[in-house]
């Protein structure tokens, strides 16, 4: 086979057979140069756009169909490369290669239309701008009205916290009014029986004066500590019985995490006020000397209070649970309130212990 067929026949995709497109506009310079020059831009325009496109998607990753975008810049290029070889094919009659990209170019197409067929329902799926715009606002609306029912309710808590410690101050002054009135009252009872139950009673007020009290200076109206309490009330009842450290020693073990909210703190202060009374005054008689205890800790899911004596000894013949002495039907009743139960130890003294939950069901 000759040489010039063998070249001819391999430089088939360049159409040397064929007249360049020149040839079509006679070689006008004027005209060749409008169809290049328009073909020029549209090319750069057309590559430009598929730029722009791949930098949107790598900064905007919120962006929905990652994908489309970019098979929308391939089609922009096959479009683009179209136009180049319409210029190419000016001067050099390349049309199977342009034929090829158009075919390439083709094939982009109907990818893309066939990615975007099932991508338009979802298109239309999203909010509008104006849909964005009015769910901002309701939006806004909805935290505005947030904020003000926040700032009513702050308003109200205020008010209440206010109203409470008012309630506070004044039940506090009351119970100091009427222990003042109590104590003035036993002073005049000739009756030793009717003298010291007045006293008994002012000791009861005067210890929900001082939860009253620990309540309005702490601040903190919603708890009381517990252990401060005890500790306050230990060293009133000394006072009042006369029992020196000398001669009893008290320990309050009470760790100070312990919290009680005054629904529950209320009927546990006045039970262990009731144990805590009867060992002082009866405990250790004639001067004998000793020690008591009040301990609290938290076990589990409830509490744990221990009233301990290395005195006498609570007779026999005396049970807390069916006892008409008042001061243990105030304890079996208050430990009732608390929904808890009250154990006796004997030997070596008396062990009071009350166990109950730490959120108790009180009527």
């Amino acid at each position: 086979m000759p040489t010039e067929t063998l070249t001819t026949r391999s430089r088939w995709w360049l159409g040397e057979e064929f007249w360049p497109h020149g040839q079509c506009y006679l070689w006008d310079d004027a005209l060749i140069g409008l169809h290049a020059g328009a073909d020029i831009l549209i090319a750069l325009a057309y590559y430009l756009m598929p730029v722009l496109l791949i930098y949107l998607v790598r900064k905007r990753h919120d962006l929905p169909f990652h994908g489309i975008f970019l098979m929308f810049g391939a089609f922009i290029v096959g479009c683009g490369t179209t136009h180049v070889m319409e210029v190419v094919t000016l001067w050099l009659p390349a049309y199977w290669l342009a034929g090829g990209v158009k075919v390439a170019t083709a094939g982009i197409s109907w990818a893309t239309a066939g990615l975007l067929v099932p991508l338009v329902p979802k298109a239309l799926a999203l909010p509008s701008a104006a849909q964005l715009e009015q769910a901002n606002r309701d939006l806004q609306i909805q935290v505005l009205q947030r904020q003000r029912a926040e700032a009513e309710l702050q308003t109200a808590l205020n008010q209440k916290e206010i109203l409470l410690r008012e309630l506070h101050h004044r039940t506090k002054n009351n119970l100091q009014l009427i222990t003042s009135l109590l104590n003035l009252q036993a002073r005049s009872m000739g009756d030793p029986f009717t003298k010291q139950a007045f006293d008994d009673t002012r000791q009861r007020v005067h210890s929900m004066a001082i939860m009253n009290s620990l309540l309005d200076d702490s601040g903190a109206l919603a708890s009381l500590d517990f252990g401060r309490y005890l500790r306050q009330l230990a060293r009133q009842l000394s006072q009042s019985y006369g029992v020196g450290t000398q001669s009893v020693a008290l320990s309050i073990q009470v760790p100070p995490e312990i919290l009680l909210p005054p629904a529950v703190g209320v009927p546990c202060g006045l039970l262990v006020h009731e144990l805590l009374a009867n060992a002082l005054k009866h405990a250790f008689p004639a001067g004998l000397t000793g020690a008591i205890i009040v301990a609290m800790q938290r076990e589990g899911d409830g509490y744990d209070i221990l009233v301990a004596d290395n005195g006498i000894g609570l007779p026999e013949a005396i049970e807390p649970a069916t006892s008409r002495s008042l001061s243990f039907r105030l304890v079996v009743a208050l430990a009732n309130q608390l929904g808890g139960a009250l154990t006796v130890e004997r030997g070596g003294g008396t062990r009071l212990r009350l166990t109950f939950a730490a959120d108790p069901v009180t009527p």
